[in-house]
């Protein structure tokens, strides 16, 4: 099978042949790394990975929430631990590799849930979660910035935590969090609604964003929460679902624009345009929202493909009336795509007769929705990372590295007595496989110039061939831009400041060069 790989060292691509999903013995000797935080027995303990990012420097960075049962004012701790790419801990991050925060002295949790985690261009992080104001426990909306090296910067916000009061009950969630143009943008949900904050950087609302600082979103009186929201073109897209409470739940996916200053974008019927999915009595999840040529966007939903057109609405043209069924015909609850465009997915999957008889199971789809039978045993792997033992598994995040391979994140859950199945032990797991990519000939610099790069908002680019597509991806492999009425030049102005990998292809090659955003 040919596959075409882009890493930070750009090459032209070749055939080559190679049995990847196997676990990665370069990673933590086997593979597979356990860290259990909390655990005091006899108190049961939960541990959940929420995000994951990679370093340009091929660490990779993880959010994550630990807390103990042993009473009723044991801390909450939002932890953020970062990996060498051996996968110890990195020591020259937090304390030994670890930055954690909780407000046990108050007797009140900062955070409920810390759910998202950014890395900025000058290597801090932005956490963003929900969680109890210490006067009256009313829900917020709080993010947090630790520097490179794992600090709290007491810069920001309020000695480094900014609390954004948003009203509603307790009932909230944080499910984006992006920056660009130097605002902070906070999405998540509300009760039944959802809510789109614009912050300044110094941890302030942003009255420039909608005059407050914050926007909720109501679509049609019904139920709705936003899963997803990207920049692009000087609008913000929000991608989520929504529903009318009451028997099975029909599901419609639901699309908003927004303009810069908060206010509704010409789009759709009053700025929101949706499409039916389905009913079922499962949240359908919308993973990846990735653009696309002609302004049409592909949504990865449960692990299926659906293609949207520059009005929100399904491209007929696309598989069957705009969806294309993943072929492993199984619901997927996380999925990335890799720079050659191929897709890694994961869920927790049966593997005996019981709930906790479960295993991690991940798969890979090539760009034409193929299965990658490559990878594993044709497409998929199985990996019981409790064998040989059973216990419950929950994987919550999958990433592909800068070089390939295939790191997935989640949860293993252990009965440390047996007699005593009342006590459990949830522990942070993170398993990482290898996954062969393509990377022989390098590029001559005749073949391909890119001017000015760095660049700040037009990248003229120069080939020996006509350019047919353009295609601009992020350093944890997601397409950000993708182009075919090109004319030799690509605005590049909405992108956020950083490193990024273009790959350009012509009627003869296909080439890719890393591109620096000013």
């Amino acid at each position: 099978m040919k596959k075409i790989f882009i890493s930070l060292v750009c090459f032209a691509n070749i055939s080559i042949y190679s049995q990847d999903g196997v676990l990665d013995t370069s990673f933590s000797e086997d593979g597979k790394l356990f860290l259990d935080t909390v655990f005091n027995y006899p108190n049961s303990s939960t541990e959940i990975i929420y995000d994951v990012l990679e370093q340009p420097d091929g660490k990779t960075v993880y959010l994550g929430k630990s807390f103990s049962s042993s009473g009723f004012f044991e801390p909450i701790y939002c932890n953020v631990f970062r990996l060498n790419t051996d996968g110890t801990l990195d020591s020259t991050f937090g304390d030994n590799g670890f930055f954690s925060y909780s407000t046990y002295a108050n007797n009140k949790n900062l955070f409920l849930t810390a759910s998202k985690l950014l890395r900025l261009s000058d290597g801090s992080f932005l956490i963003a979660g929900h969680g109890n104001d210490s006067t009256n426990l009313s829900a917020d909306i709080i993010a947090l910035k630790i520097s490179a090296s794992g600090i709290l910067d007491t810069t920001f916000g309020n000695n480094g935590i900014a609390r954004f009061a948003i009203g509603g009950g307790n009932n909230k969630m944080v499910t984006c969090l992006e920056v660009y143009n130097d605002r902070i943008y906070i999405a998540g949900n509300v009760d039944q609604d959802s809510f789109i904050i614009g912050a300044n950087l110094e941890g302030s609302f942003d009255e420039g964003w909608n005059s407050d600082g914050k926007i909720i979103i109501d679509i049609d009186g019904k139920t709705n929460f936003i899963q997803k929201i990207q920049l692009l073109n000087n609008r913000i897209y929000a991608y989520g679902i929504n529903y009318s409470e009451g028997g099975i739940r029909n599901y419609n996916i639901s699309v908003s624009a927004f303009s810069l200053d908060g206010s509704y974008a010409p789009f759709g019927i009053n700025g929101t345009t949706e499409f039916y999915y389905g009913n079922s009595n499962a949240n359908p999840n919308i993973s990846l929202a990735i653009p696309k040529e002609n302004n049409e966007t592909l949504l990865v939903i449960n692990g299926d493909f659906f293609k949207i057109n520059r009005y929100g609405n399904l491209e007929n043209t696309f598989g069957t009336a705009g969806k294309i069924k993943n072929p492993f015909n199984q619901n997927f609850s996380q999925s990335t795509i890799s720079s050659d465009g191929s897709f890694l997915m994961t869920n927790s999957k049966m593997i005996g007769q019981t709930t906790n008889q479960m295993a991690f199971y991940t798969v890979k789809v090539n760009s034409d929705y193929t299965k990658a039978l490559t990878f594993g045993t044709n497409g998929e792997v199985i990996t019981n990372v409790s064998a040989p033992a059973f216990k419950e598994q929950f994987p919550s995040r999958i990433l592909v590295t800068n070089n390939g391979k295939v790191v997935v994140a989640g949860s293993v859950t252990t009965l440390p007595n047996p007699n005593v199945p009342s006590i459990k032990n949830q522990d942070y797991v993170i398993l990482r496989y290898s996954n062969t990519n393509l990377s022989v000939k390098e590029i001559q610099p005749d073949e391909l110039s890119l001017y000015p790069n760095p660049a700040k908002d037009i990248l003229s680019i120069k080939t020996k061939e006509p350019v047919k597509k353009i295609e601009i991806f992020d350093i944890n492999g997601r397409i950000v831009k993708a182009s075919s009425d090109i004319n030799n030049k690509i605005d590049i102005s909405n992108l956020k400041v950083g490193n990024y990998l273009i790959y350009v292809t012509t009627d003869k090659k296909a080439y890719c060069k890393k591109l620096i955003k000013e």
